[in-house]
């Protein structure tokens, strides 16, 4: 597609541009290459790089400067409200205060990644959310339609192939949109002396122009292309009660068999007639939920299931050519070994173990029988006693529910989502669960701790 010269910004005193994203991922790149283009027109230029956690999926800025005299460059770092133009990358660092606070309602331009990259926080909570319209919404709150949204990791994995060249995309939709002080030669110039993958950072750069240029263009080009996939964070989808109860009755099935199915359907449906009485659907939804999640343990069965199943074999096809090798490393009885702390260590197996698993799989009728050889292994103990725990959990809290607790009662029935993990990772988040879990009883309203479940007053037997 033809693209138009756009007028770029005259290099007449100071400008500077602030590039943010996540380490890893070619910011400081993009920083260094606006830095080399300057330096071939013969201006003057200054780079700090703020790389933080970069080796972390943390935050990253590249504050850089042009000038026509090194005097008007007096800090390398850009103050506040002294952004001319933002690369933001990434959405969660470019709508964060630090890169917001440089920006001028009057002075300033952007272009904008809108796909959620998981950053460092997610590995440390699994609950770790975030909303795309909030986080555009603070930059356009301040740059108003002097902000271009593109969902760059999106369409350069389309386009390229790799994600990675998002950030070289972004570079040249803000090119294209008049917001670099540079010429196209200089920018490809300082490209090619980078010298990595040249020939893919100019195309990134190219497709980042037509993008600013004729999105829609783009979008069509895409759809007559072969499809490319691209991982990405995006909201929970709320579903009703009706499509939860559906969906994992379809896994439950998968998971045993319909003796599963008609268990957890009869306990969700009791738990619904009595809050239908009271106005609401929290605790169901709650209950549909983790419910299942006791039921569908994930065991060693359940792990043969999903390795034999044709949807595996399809993934390693999409993902990997050619001959390709399996190895597996399990922690399962009885390949795992113990060390000397106790702690399991998983032992890797050959391709072999794929055949062993299809046989598993077809035993998965074995399961919690007294000819299960994993009935009594330590995690699958755990599993009976946290099951036995929540079904009389929910005997209980229908026993006694009422308009005013009946809020407690849907953060009781939520409670298996704090014990996360397998093996020694479970077994401690059960522990962690266990006051919370005497807390919230006393808070349903009868002051007094449940009964003792196998034993125990918390969730462990």
């Amino acid at each position: 597609m033809p693209l138009p010269e756009p007028t770029l910004p005259a290099l007449s005193g100071l400008y500077s541009i602030l590039v943010g994203g996540i380490g890893g991922t070619g910011v400081v790149t993009i920083g260094q290459t606006l830095a080399v283009a300057a330096h071939i027109e013969g201006a003057y230029s200054s780079n700090l790089d703020i790389t933080g956690l970069s080796q972390k999926y943390g935050a990253v800025h590249s504050h850089v400067h042009f000038a026509t005299k090194p005097e008007l460059i007096h800090a390398s770092r850009i103050g506040v409200g002294e952004v001319n133009a933002m690369i933001g990358c990434d959405l969660i660092v470019a709508a964060g205060d630090e890169s917001v606070s440089k920006l001028s309602s009057s002075l300033s331009c952007a272009v904008v990644c809108t796909d959620l990259i998981p950053t460092a926080e997610f590995s440390r909570n699994p609950d770790w959310q975030s909303d795309v319209a909030t986080l555009t919404g603070r930059i356009q709150t301040v740059l108003g339609e002097r902000v271009l949204l593109l969902e760059g990791q999106r369409l350069a994995t389309a386009l390229l192939g790799d994600p990675i060249m998002s950030n070289m995309f972004m570079l040249g939709a803000a090119w294209q949109r008049g917001q670099i002080p540079l010429k196209l030669e200089s920018l490809h110039r300082a490209i090619e002396l980078n010298g990595v993958v040249v020939q893919m950072n100019q195309c990134a750069f190219l497709w980042g122009r037509r993008a600013a240029h004729n999105l829609v263009a783009v979008e069509q080009w895409i759809k007559n292309q072969a499809p490319a996939q691209v991982i990405s964070m995006v909201p929970r989808i709320k579903r009703s009660v009706d499509d939860i109860v559906r969906h994992r009755s379809a896994q439950l099935e998968a998971h045993t068999g319909q003796r599963l199915v008609k268990r957890y359907q009869s306990l969700v449906e009791r738990v619904r007639l009595a809050e239908t009485r009271l106005g609401g659907e929290a605790l169901t939804r709650a209950v549909a939920h983790n419910y299942h999640r006791m039921l569908a343990v994930k065991d060693e069965y359940e792990v043969a299931r999903l390795y034999t199943h044709p949807d595996f074999r399809a993934a390693l096809e999409s993902e990997f050519e050619g001959k390709y090798t399996l190895h597996f490393h399990l922690g399962a009885w009885p390949f795992a070994k113990t060390d000397a702390s106790g702690k399991i260590q998983k032992a890797e197996l050959g391709a072999w173990m794929m055949a062993g698993m299809r046989v598993l799989a077809k035993f998965k009728g074995l399961r919690s029988t007294l000819f299960d050889p994993f009935r009594n292994n330590d995690e699958r103990r755990l599993d009976r006693a946290l099951l036995d725990a929540y079904e009389a959990d929910i005997e209980r809290l229908l026993l006694g529910l009422t308009q005013h607790n009946v809020a407690i009662a849907a953060h009781i029935a939520s409670l298996p989502e704090v014990i996360r993990g397998y093996g020694n990772v479970k077994a401690a988040q059960a522990k962690v669960a266990a006051p919370k879990r005497d807390s919230l009883w006393v808070k349903f309203g009868n002051g007094l701790l449940p009964a003792q479940l196998s034993g125990s007053s918390g969730m462990l037997p």
